[in-house]
């Protein structure tokens, strides 16, 4: 989300992914739902489950198991900030991965075989190895600017990481190595990014207003989607097959782009118009969960536009960022205040 100059932001995220704690029993009930995987239509759901982050409030997630990851930041440079990861069935946090020089984590990302990706504020991306707990690299952004988004491409090793100072570096995280500088044409900061299919383009949304595409191979912008409400875009996210954008807006509005028409085909008001803060999309496309800063996740029917479960977050001061794991049968929301919950997702029956 943008933030006004000189502001204190207070952020972290959370990450869950597939068995990292083998030794211990799988998910309980509770907390991950026991039907089949979703494979497409409207969706519905229930809180399953809730931890709560031992410092500082949550930021942004992804979701692909039964492990949970909080990365903390109170916008303090004395926080002593790192990401907590969570054993979902003990509701038990394992050691801290601890921010190098404790500037908070504002965006994280799950690799293969157990690599977590961690951008912090004071502009530095580690790459952690989590069975071993230490950092097998540290991408320095080339003009220090906090790293505000971070994604991986479907190849597992190219990386993209959006900051404060209005670039997205595109590194090889085999070699270390930037291997693309896209600066936003206005200079605006960058709050989110996402890897269109083949890893061929990146969508970069900013607090301008703009949702950039790149083409990554020529380093040009192929399409402008410019909010037409004239809003910070706070998420971006690619529909099955690449063919549909979304990007949601610090105002109250999620928007459907067609990619390859630059147009929009669809506008999901948030009905308590305070903001949406991420957006994740539903098995096959058909649905669309979008948080929202007044402290609910909405699941969508694209088709009908309708909302098809309102997903209070207890107690919360704003969703920062969601995820669905995997077979879209669990929802994580992570929350200003701290919090993370777990929803058990299923079909919609009206």
């Amino acid at each position: 989300m943008s933030v006004a100059a000189g502001a204190v932001v207070i952020t972290a995220a959370i990450v869950l992914f597939l068995n990292y704690f083998p030794d211990k029993p799988p998910a309980s009930p509770q907390a991950h739902s026991s039907a089949a995987a979703l494979t497409s239509g409207p969706i519905s759901g229930s809180l399953s489950a809730a931890v709560k982050d031992p410092r500082y409030p949550v930021y942004a997630e992804a979701l692909t198991g039964n492990t949970l990851a909080l990365g903390s930041n109170a916008g303090n440079p004395k926080c002593a900030c790192g990401t907590y990861l969570w054993n979902i069935a003990t509701r038990k946090a394992a050691p801290v991965l601890p921010d190098p020089v404790s500037y908070g984590v504002d965006s994280i990302v799950f690799g293969p075989t157990g690599r977590l990706v961690v951008g912090d504020s004071n502009g530095s991306t580690y790459l952690w190895d989590t069975a071993t707990r230490t950092i097998t690299a540290t991408l320095s952004d080339p003009h220090s600017g906090g790293v505000n988004a971070v994604a991986l491409g479907a190849d597992g090793t190219t990386l993209a990481a959006a900051d404060d100072n209005g670039s997205t570096y595109i590194w090889d995280t085999s070699s270390r190595k930037v291997i693309a500088t896209l600066p936003d044409p206005h200079s605006s900061g960058l709050s989110s990014v996402a890897f269109g299919p083949g890893d061929r383009t990146v969508a970069v949304g900013d607090y301008n207003g703009d949702t950039y595409l790149w083409d990554i191979a020529s380093r040009k912008i192929t399409a402008t989607l410019t909010d037409p409400g004239s809003y910070g875009v706070d998420s971006v996210a690619f529909g099955p097959g690449g063919t549909i954008l979304a990007a949601g807006d610090d105002n109250n509005n999620t928007y459907l782009w067609n990619v390859a028409s630059r147009s929009v085909v669809a506008v999901l008001t948030d009905p308590h118009s305070k903001g949406v803060s991420s957006v994740a999309f539903g098995p096959g496309g058909a649905s669309l969960a979008a948080g929202d800063l007044n402290g609910s996740t909405y699941l969508w029917d694209i088709a009908t536009r309708k909302v098809t479960a309102t997903l209070a977050d207890p107690g919360s001061k704003g969703v920062c960022s969601i995820a669905f794991g995997p077979g879209y049968t669990t929802l994580a929301t992570a929350d200003y205040s701290g919090g993370a919950h777990l929803w058990r997702i299923t079909a919609y029956k009206p």
